[in-house]
């Protein structure tokens, strides 16, 4: 017993080598046998893609001469050792990537953790809010990004060596980051660009229900629809691509199709096996298009059911939209205000860090509490608190658009804003440095402020009158071409930014050519709807009527008559006309008045300003001059509406609609059930801008006026 077993240890040692890679031949086998026998196709798929046939093949090789010089001499134990090791590291790499990746919806791992420890601390920096801080590193040239013509050649040289997988994730990870800092477009851009034969199958599949997601927020919905395919012949039990769907049939105006998409992939998401994290956002989203439909039970049940859902989430972004959908909600639907900031205080403590952009999404869902509310001091100190502790954190680009919003904020308000003035820079350049679109926004938050008749007395008065004078001028001399060139250069999906840029270029328009503006561009504000509706964007392609009718009330475009008049009196006393004591243009009334407005005074309360009202001794008609246009259009812009079921486009559009049925005096029933529907919405008036505000007021005065009093002239109102 005693030899036979000194035989065997002769023998292990004298062949310890062929011995140790006998096991190893053995051990990879009989792993590879149960990993197969477990993922089936799945995982070969991923050891023979092109992002890993070629470490695959170095490893047979390497195993290959290893076992070939085994078979002859001793190998040393450390080359075996490290021959295990990377088939190890191979194998387990190809095991993590069985979690399938997606850019938006952030499906499995999406940064291999074995690879690029690199990208996984920026995976994690997303989900924690921090992607305006890395947004230059992603726009930057790096070893990850593919080579362009004008990449460092030491740049292109390093991106040779990288492997192919991190390749991949990095080009998923950076789609995200464009997407959660707004360029729809980067992200479809850089999903386009990825090399197919590199993609997994499932992931393959996942790019394109990414790309149409883009296409669906960038409004081409038709294209997004070719990627989807017809729902009619979709048998897909994703229910992320039901949500699609629905998305789809919003855009279209199909409010009820849009609610049976939903609830299909709310159903599936129910019966499958799916991460909280992707159940929280599906039964956010349906309960949109419940309440949508009017089922308002089922839009606060699965509001919460989606909160709860984000108990363990690592995505603060899905904190943000779902926290404040809910709080918003039970603000409206009459919770009281204990309950409300409870939930507010809940969504706040989930998050784990104040980035800038975890900051501004939280002080904004405070403000439109306060609002709801009627809390105007809580809303100006926040206001005035978030631009003090934020201003200083921001690059060039975020800080002028955070001051324009700031001051919109202040103006609509009707707040003290003197602490606010010695911001504004009047330094053209600091603008130039801004990108156009960048440029655009900022210059149309401040001149949507300073053209309203409710402000008249800003114009007049430093450092706005120079801010008003350095705008026009750029607008003048400059915008329209530059805008041109941009519409030119857009791609062709991206309609909604070709729609939103041609309605800057109409607001710059509208300015320069004053009273000749509607004459010279009608035709402009027609092709646009024409092409919304064309491109089955219903809801925009109403509110590019909206627009345009809305344009027919402007001050440029209605004339004022007093109604206190004054008859001639001819032979035997009878009335042979009455003559107005003023009429004229209303435009022409507001620049007489600039020079005379009274600078805005500080009310007692310390946060509110005064601003000095255009006012008429005596009551006055406002008379749309192209009230043609309004009544040619009206009839449809109505039935468009109410095919919209409680779509939140309608809130404010109601009131739109019903100053141009007031305008044109012969909708009165209308514009009482437009007043109607606005009111039973139960948003507080103060969550919108201060000429809507007006608006509603004089909606509620004058139909109330009407009712005691039919046989009075009508009157209208000036946004």
């Amino acid at each position: 017993m005693l030899e036979t077993a000194i035989s065997i240890t002769e023998f292990l040692i004298e062949n310890q080598g062929r011995m140790i890679t006998a096991l190893i031949v053995l051990c990879f086998v009989l792993a590879s046998i149960i990993a197969l026998y477990e993922y089936k196709n799945k995982l070969w798929e991923r050891i023979v893609n092109p992002r890993n046939k070629w470490n695959f093949a170095i490893l047979i090789v390497l195993t290959a001469f290893l076992l070939v010089i085994a078979s002859s001499h001793s190998v040393p134990v450390l080359l075996l050792v490290i021959d295990v090791v990377l088939w190890a590291l191979f194998l387990i790499a190809c095991f993590v990537s069985l979690p399938i990746v997606c850019s938006i919806n952030q499906k499995g791992n999406v940064i291999r953790k074995l690879r690029s420890r690199r990208l996984f601390h920026l995976h994690k920096q997303l989900d924690e809010g921090f992607a305006l801080e890395y947004l230059d590193y992603f726009k930057s040239s790096n070893i990850y990004d593919t080579p362009s013509a004008k990449t460092p050649f030491g740049i292109r040289f390093l991106h040779m060596f990288v492997d192919s997988d991190v390749k991949v994730s990095y080009q998923f990870l950076k789609s995200s980051f464009l997407f959660y800092t707004g360029d729809a477009a980067g992200a479809y851009n850089t999903l386009s660009a990825i090399d197919r034969k590199l993609l997994y199958p499932e992931e393959a599949q996942s790019l394109d229900l990414d790309r149409a997601v883009f296409l669906t927020l960038m409004g081409d919905i038709n294209a997004a629809k070719q990627l989807l395919g017809n729902p009619d012949d979709n048998a897909s039990s994703d229910p992320e691509v039901w949500m699609s769907y629905a998305f789809i049939a919003e855009a279209q105006g199909d409010m009820d199709a849009a609610y049976q998409f939903a609830a299909k992939s709310k159903s599936l998401a129910e019966i499958g096996s799916y991460p909280d994290w992707q159940l929280a956002q599906i039964f956010n989203n349906y309960s949109r298009f419940a309440f949508i439909i009017g089922n308002r039970t089922e839009t606060l049940q699965y509001l919460d059911r989606a909160w709860e859902k984000t108990k363990d989430c690592h995505s603060v972004d899905l904190i943000h939209i779902i926290g404040s959908n809910r709080i918003l909600r039970k603000s409206i639907e009459g919770f009281s205000k204990s309950d409300c900031y409870a939930a507010l205080k809940e969504y706040k403590d989930k998050i784990r860090s104040y980035s800038i952009n975890n900051s501004i999404e939280i002080e904004n869902c405070e403000i439109q509490l306060c609002r709801q509310f009627s809390d105007d001091t809580a809303v100006y100190n926040l206001i005035k608190d978030g631009y003090q502790n934020l201003i200083n954190k921001l690059d060039v680009h975020q800080r002028e658009l955070f001051k324009a919003s700031t001051f919109r904020m202040l103006m609509n308000g009707l707040y003290v804003h003197d602490w606010f003035d010695s911001e504004i820079s009047l330094d053209i350049n600091t603008y130039l440095m801004l990108t156009l679109e960048e440029r655009l926004r900022v210059f149309k938050e401040y001149i949507g402020i300073l053209t309203q008749t409710d402000f008249i007395s800003m114009r007049n008065q430093e450092p706005y009158k120079s801010l008003y004078g350095l705008i026009v001028k750029y607008y003048r001399d400059f915008a329209v071409k530059e805008i041109d060139e941009e519409i030119a250069s857009t791609e062709s999906y991206c309609i909604y930014r070709q729609n939103e840029l041609m309605k800057l270029k109409l607001g710059i328009r509208r300015i320069v050519e004053g009273p000749e503006h509607l004459e010279k561009s009608k035709n402009i504000y027609l092709d646009q709807y024409e092409m919304l509706k064309n491109a089955g964007l219903k809801i925009e392609a109403t509110y590019a009527l909206l627009l345009l009718m809305d344009e027919c009330t402007s001050s440029y475009n209605v004339k004022i008559q007093t109604t206190q008049i004054m008859p001639m009196v001819g032979p035997q006393g009878l009335i042979i006309a009455y003559v107005p004591a003023w009429s004229g243009y209303f435009e022409d009334f507001i620049q007489e008045a600039i020079n005379s407005a009274p600078p805005p005074t500080v009310l007692d309360d310390k946060i509110h300003v005064h601003y000095s009202q255009i006012g008429f001794n005596t009551p006055v008609n406002i008379m749309p001059v192209h009230d043609d246009i309004i009544k040619e259009y009206i009839d449809d812009v109505v039935k468009d509406f109410d095919s919209l079921k409680n779509h939140p486009s309608k809130i404010d559009m109601s009131i739109e609609i019903a100053h141009l049925c007031m305008a044109i005096g012969d909708h009165d029933e209308v514009a009482e059930r437009m007043l109607q529907y606005f009111q039973k919405a139960k948003v507080n008036p103060r969550q919108f801008a201060a000429w809507f505000r007006f608006d509603v007021a004089v909606l509620e005065k004058e139909l109330a006026r009407k009712q005691e009093e039919p046989s009075k002239t009508d009157q209208g109102s000036l946004k």
